[in-house]
């Protein structure tokens, strides 16, 4: 009878360590699983702004190259993601062109949103003012605070089309060869 009553321990022994090891597996799954979830929803919002900076992108060029809208001082108005904005618009530090600046955005920590920089008769080093610089920054949110808020730009660069002058007389800026 004595070996009867030995062996009992032994089973609750093994059950003990069974389930310690059961118990460590599936904490180290779930540890896991929750880092990928948070780099996932990471990627997620990296994704949001992307593709935010790469629609005020298309916007900016669609107004610029088709419409011509920047060609001149003024608060040029376009229409993008069913907004119509106005530009604000100044003179580039150096005296050279003119920079127009366009922000969608609403206080929402849902709905991304867009700031545009547009630099018109740049001189890119060739001794011309003839280019355009294009940058779009794109947010997956546009509630500054939060500290889930991902940027990212997208830049355009071209240059050699015929434009009017950055004084607004009438002399055409030949395009570079």
């Amino acid at each position: 009878m004595n070996t009867l009553f030995t062996q009992k321990g032994f089973v609750v022994l093994y059950t003990v360590l069974v389930s310690s090891v059961v118990l460590l597996i599936a904490i180290g799954i779930s540890n896991i699983s929750s880092k990928e979830l948070a780099l996932s929803a990471t990627a997620k919002d990296g994704y949001k702004a992307f593709y935010a900076a790469d629609a005020g992108i298309e916007c900016a060029l669609y107004h610029d190259r088709q419409l011509d809208v920047f060609a001149a001082t003024g608060t040029p108005s376009i229409d993008c993601f069913g907004t119509t904005i106005s530009a604000s618009s100044e003179s580039l530090d150096d005296g050279t062109g003119l920079k127009f600046t366009i922000n969608f955005a609403e206080e929402s920590d849902v709905i991304p949103c867009t700031s545009i920089t547009i630099e018109k008769y740049v001189d890119f080093g060739d001794g011309v003012a003839n280019g355009t610089r294009i940058e779009a920054r794109g947010y997956n949110t546009c509630n500054t605070g939060s500290i889930r808020r991902v940027e990212r730009a997208i830049r355009v660069l071209y240059q050699g089309l015929a434009a009017p002058a950055p004084d607004g007389g009438g002399d055409i800026i030949p395009p570079v060869e």
